[in-house]
């Protein structure tokens, strides 16, 4: 199994710009509570969830996925889920969440989505807040 890593990028100068969030690694039962734990830390606006490094995602990584939205929803905030890789498409499409959650191609397609629905885009270069690397069991890897 590898390491579950999330790396959160946000924009210091306008709190209502989107923020990035990449996630790499395998999201499963074991590692679902840290990346939740992260993502409930974040605040309440457009996101972008860069899963170009997910290598696998299981039953809980998509409750958590859809906790997230479902939240953002609430307070008219969005989630797009950027370069999600071939496996954890499919888990998506099976699951019929592929037209429950917005996707893009890539971050830059992501990016293209939000402000093109009037949202400010995210900053692809700033601030770099935590950064958590969690492997099996919950235990830190950095």
């Amino acid at each position: 199994m590898s390491a579950l890593i999330v790396r959160t990028i946000s924009s210091p100068l306008a709190s209502s710009a989107a923020v990035l969030v990449t996630v790499a690694g395998e999201i499963d039962i074991t590692s679902a509570p840290a990346l939740r734990g992260h993502l409930q830390a974040l605040a309440d606006r457009d996101s972008l969830l860069d899963m170009s490094g997910v290598t696998l995602l299981s039953a809980a990584g998509l409750t958590v996925l859809l906790d997230l939205q479902d939240r953002l929803a609430r307070a008219d905030a969005r989630l797009v889920l950027a370069g999600v890789p071939a496996p954890a498409r499919r888990v998506l499409t099976v699951t019929g969440l592929d037209d429950r959650l917005i996707m893009a191609a890539s971050v830059v397609d992501a990016v293209a989505r939000l402000s093109a629905a009037g949202a400010v885009a995210p900053p692809l270069l700033t601030l770099v807040t935590p950064r958590s690397c969690v492997g099996r069991r919950g235990r830190s890897r950095c």
